[in-house]
């Protein structure tokens, strides 16, 4: 018997009504699409002093939710072919890289999440080759020609701008640390105008950090031989102060050491396995859990 059109809406309209789309929004942003670049750092005419300020190099970084734009990240990134940017017949070719470090409390197993990077202007001539990469996965992007010189000096009335969207594949982006890196293979600078990342509004980032960040942790592929361990890696960077990091496995603690300057790689010592087993783990900085997680424990070469 064929159901009446009515009741075939019924239905859909039951359906429809029962899927719900993840409502999209901002989880972190560095400045403000606004076609300018006033709120970065060196704005609106230092870009000669960016090797000065330290900018550029792979292990300075931009911290989301301890660092601000117009301190720690610059209005302009040079590209190979820029003289000011340490690119010379003696000093060889000079690659600078933009590193952005962020924890997410919570990542939401439906919903899209997009990265969105607002380029203010180019160079007129040699636009840069610009690479993007998301916590290893990289793209790569020829940008358009700019409009002047000016805007490297601040004047934006005739800036070319670009938007470059990048939608993110489920689990790229992951619960605890992360790391996007910017850089310029060929070519010459570029201007930002905003940078972001969107996603489901239930997509957290961390709330809080403290006087050391932590970027990731992660079970070692060997053993130590005195004590027999498997490691689990703490990778850290110091941020301030004197922060005690401690490691505990099943509640048993295996690790406490403060830090004093740098990046960090802990080995906290998992006591040897004979078999595959499973085991919980919890990094805390100065008394505060900061991430917890389950591992597996295996039988390793040992290594000296």
């Amino acid at each position: 018997m064929t159901k009446p059109l009515s009741a075939i809406f019924l239905l859909l309209m039951i359906c429809l009504s029962g899927y719900s789309n993840p409502k999209s929004g901002i989880i972190w942003q560095i400045g403000t699409e606004d076609r300018s670049a006033a709120e970065f750092a060196l704005a609106p005419d230092l870009y000669e002093t960016f090797l000065e300020n330290d900018f550029g190099w792979e292990d300075r970084y931009y911290l989301v939710g301890k660092s601000n734009p117009k301190e720690h990240f610059p209005y302009v990134l040079p590209g190979p072919a820029d003289s000011w940017g340490g690119t010379s017949s003696t000093a060889g070719i000079r690659a600078h890289v933009l590193n952005i470090l962020f924890r997410m409390r919570s990542v939401p197993e439906d919903g899209e999440i997009k990265l969105i990077i607002n380029i203010l202007d180019t160079h007129h001539a040699s636009p840069p080759y610009f690479k993007v990469t998301v916590n290893g996965r990289s793209w790569k992007y020829l940008l358009p020609k700019g409009g002047g010189d000016a805007s490297l000096s601040g004047d934006y009335e005739k800036c070319i701008h670009h938007r470059i969207e990048i939608l993110l594949e489920k689990g790229l982006i992951k619960e605890g640390g992360n790391e996007i890196s910017l850089t310029s293979l060929e070519g010459s600078w570029l201007i930002f105008d905003a940078i972001r990342l969107e996603g489901a509004t239930d997509a957290v980032t961390e709330e809080k950090i403290g006087q050391a960040y932590l970027r990731g942790v992660e079970v070692a592929q060997y053993q130590t031989v005195d004590p027999p361990a498997q490691p689990l890696l703490i990778d850290l960077e110091h941020l301030e102060g004197s922060p005690l990091v401690e490691v505990t496995l099943d509640g048993e603690s295996i690790l406490s050491e403060q830090l004093e300057e740098g990046r960090y790689l802990l080995e906290a010592p998992m006591p040897a396995v004979t078999s595959k087993q499973q085991s919980s783990y919890e990094v805390m900085i100065d008394g505060r859990s900061v991430e917890t997680g389950r591992v597996n424990r295996s039988p390793q070469k040992p290594v000296t």
